[in-house]
């Protein structure tokens, strides 16, 4: 039957000599993945740039529960980007974010509200003249929202170390409970992660905005919340550009 959705392109990536599959988050049926033939003709009959990752698209595509590998019948933007493409920064939030989101993702079920979340993110990233530094946080606090292991932002100084495992502010661990390495013991990342939880990606930077390191120490705990969670879960390959872009 067909379908009618929306989709982000969460990945692609040849297959034979002139097609690509591409994974997709749509709207409708959750985590898609389809197969696009011809794509890398002279006179394809859909444009390569369409299926760049990131890419958010209006679709109408055959499916069928039965199949895993799905075509598509119609492909066109949904969301012109104005400046996500060429500006080098944003690209890479939105590779790592897309990346992350693949890892995440496994189930061909609707989720709207993931969906739209994700939708407003990238064209945030697109719009934004605002600093960046601090997206790619943002987008792990509360992408971990939807996925079922939320952050308590119960920070205090009765409770001022972030639980991995748990998800919330503790007290000082017991010695032996700090050798397993489930907690963040620095205390200008806790009190930075608490500013990420109760505000948003909309929301002016802390003053002064936090140092290289302290962005990429608590982006490196994230990742491993994300770890402790999300199984299998590996190394994130867009990383190392992402902190050396957004280092400058």
């Amino acid at each position: 039957m067909l379908i009618k959705t929306r989709g982000i392109v969460l990945r692609a990536f040849k297959y034979g000599e002139t097609s690509i599959i591409a994974d997709i988050f749509t709207e409708e049926k959750g985590l898609q993945s389809y197969i696009i033939g011809g794509v890398r003709r002279s006179k394809p009959r859909f444009a390569g740039a369409l299926l760049q990752v990131g890419s958010i698209l209006d679709m109408v595509v055959y499916y069928s529960n039965k199949s895993k590998l799905h075509r598509p019948r119609e492909l066109r933007a949904a969301y012109i980007y104005h400046s996500l493409p060429y500006h080098l920064p944003k690209g890479s939030i939105a590779l790592f974010a897309m990346e992350i989101a693949r890892k995440c993702l496994h189930e061909p079920e609707s989720q709207p509200l993931l969906f739209q979340w994700m939708y407003e993110f990238l064209i945030f990233v697109d719009q934004t003249e605002h600093s960046l530094q601090l997206l790619p946080h943002y987008f792990l606090c509360q992408f971990a929202g939807h996925l079922g292991f939320e952050m308590q932002n119960n920070f205090g100084t009765e409770a001022p170390f972030f639980d991995l495992l748990h998800g919330r502010f503790v007290p000082l661990p017991p010695e032996e409970e700090l050798q397993a390495g489930y907690f963040i013991l620095d205390e200008d990342q806790n009190k930075l992660l608490s500013f990420l939880l109760h505000s948003n990606w909309y929301t002016p930077s802390p003053q002064p905005p936090p140092s290289p390191a302290l962005r990429e120490g608590l982006l490196k705990e994230l990742l491993a919340y994300y770890s402790l969670h999300t199984t299998p879960f590996g190394q994130v390959k867009s990383l190392d550009i992402l902190q050396k872009v957004l280092r400058g």
